[in-house]
């Protein structure tokens, strides 16, 4: 009986050995599969911070990036707004260059005209309708009023031609305006007495008188060079001239103007 309490005792510890070996084998296993669980959830939690890490490095480098675009982009549209604003100013330059070249030109038109123009301002004295010859002949004269006061003054000098009953066909003022005081059709008064190169008297009665308003002191304006070359011109294109002489060259000792004249202003003299 004792054995058999013996037998059975030593049974049970054998069988708890054996559920004490199986427990902690499930113990041991559990906690080692738990600790792999929990490795592969620190792996993928590290892997996941990572991951994240990575995709904000990747956001902050595509931020920077498009960043460096806009700016980029901004300096070249500013670099292309600025080229844009040069090209129109420099569009606008040569429109007002243009602009202000045609003003010139037109200014130019206007005053050729002005230079062709013949104001009509006829006399009653100093002239005959009779005795004309066919005209060959341009005398140019200088004159100024000798009387006092403003020495270029028109109304003055026509009082000197109306005091002295002389006259000329033309006038020419400092502003270059020419005044017909005779038709080329009558004989002017304005040459006097004198000898032609060919050896001519009366010269009054073949030649067109031109009258230029200058002082001894003084030149003619370009206005009046220019007024006058047109005026010659013209009176060439309705007659034969052989001779463009100055006052001086018919009446020598006598005469000396015109005065300070530039013959090459106006074609030359035509002896």
């Amino acid at each position: 009986m004792k054995r058999k309490n013996i037998f059975l005792i030593l049974v049970g510890i054998i069988l708890a050995l054996v559920a004490w070996g199986y427990l902690g084998w499930f113990v041991f296993k559990d906690a080692k599969e738990s600790k792999e669980v929990i490795s592969e959830i620190k792996e993928n939690q590290s892997a996941n911070e990572k991951q994240i890490s990575s995709d904000l490095e990747n956001s902050a480098i595509e931020d920077e990036k498009d960043d460096w675009e806009q700016v980029e982009k901004s300096e070249v549209e500013s670099e292309e707004d600025k080229t844009e604003e040069k090209k129109d100013k420099k569009e606008n330059k040569l429109a007002e260059k243009e602009k202000e070249g045609e003003e010139k030109e037109e200014d130019k038109k206007v005053e050729r005209e002005k230079e062709k123009e013949i104001k009509t301002n006829f006399i009653s004295w100093g002239y005959s309708t009779s005795g004309r010859k066919a005209i060959d002949t341009i005398i140019v004269h200088s004159v100024y009023n000798s009387l006092g006061g403003d020495q270029y003054s028109l109304s003055k000098i026509l009082d000197i031609f109306k005091n002295y009953n002389v006259s000329a066909h033309y006038l020419v003022d400092r502003e270059g305006l020419v005044h017909q005081l005779v038709s080329e059709n009558h004989v002017s008064w304005h040459a006097g007495s004198g000898k032609m190169p060919d050896g001519r008297t009366d010269i009054n009665a073949f030649s067109v008188g031109i009258e230029i308003i200058n002082a001894e002191n003084d030149k003619p304006t370009a206005e009046q060079y220019n007024a006058l070359d047109n005026l010659i011109k013209q009176i060439k294109s309705r007659n034969k001239i052989k001779y463009v002489l100055g006052h001086n060259d018919v009446a020598p000792g006598r005469k000396t103007d015109p005065w300070n004249f530039d013959w090459s202003r106006v074609g030359g003299k035509q002896d």
